[in-house]
């Protein structure tokens, strides 16, 4: 995964928009983390890692981009530009 500056979130946004793209519009959070997970190399301190509030920093980040906003967008094109679906 490329390291970038900034957010530490902002290196998942990409692999979420794929994940969507994938998984469709109506998937679950649960999926995209699991689908970023396998297919991305994740750091072990990330997937173990909690915050303080105990999840886990890498549903952080990723919830951070808004998983479900983010279906709710690619649904919102999807429609715009093949009609409901």
């Amino acid at each position: 995964m490329t390291k970038l500056k900034g957010p530490k979130f902002v290196q998942y946004f990409q692999p979420v928009i794929d994940a969507l793209r994938d998984l469709g519009s109506s998937t679950k959070p649960r999926e995209v983390y699991t689908w970023v997970a396998e297919r991305h190399t994740v750091p072990k301190e990330e997937i173990e890692g909690t915050t303080k509030g105990g999840q886990s920093k890498f549903e952080n980040k990723v919830g951070r981009l808004g998983a479900r906003c983010l279906a709710a967008i690619l649904k919102l094109c999807q429609n715009m530009l093949l009609g409901p679906i």
